[in-house]
């Protein structure tokens, strides 16, 4: 988490930079790779504590949520909602399947 708001950027290489250990900038991002692909890695272990200190620290006023959907990667796209905070989009849930950007079939929306 510490890369992500730092570099106010989700890509391997600005995270990488911001890290604060030290070592090649590339052995860096080959870490942060591993640490992705790393099966035991939970969104409600790592993300959700997070999330949710943010929001009960915010509770106090009202909270501007967008809706989004986005291609990420290869072939699938990203249906995301997001919380607007500091001219940033914090993502809440979201949910990535295979598929073109677009007008999405109804049920991918519900679920």
């Amino acid at each position: 988490m510490y890369g992500i708001i730092q570099s106010r950027q989700v890509k391997l290489s600005a995270m990488a930079g911001e890290q604060p250990n030290a070592g090649k900038e590339e052995s860096r991002i080959m870490q942060l790779r591993r640490l992705l692909a790393n099966e035991a890695l939970d969104y409600s272990v790592y993300y959700l504590p997070f999330i949710l200190i943010v929001l009960t620290s915010l509770a106090h006023q009202p909270l501007v949520l967008v809706i989004d959907g986005s291609v990420t990667g290869r072939g699938c796209v990203t249906l995301m909602v997001s919380l607007v905070y500091q001219q940033r989009a914090l993502p809440l849930p979201w949910v990535t399947r295979k598929g073109k950007k677009g007008h999405s079939r109804k049920r991918f929306m519900l679920n």
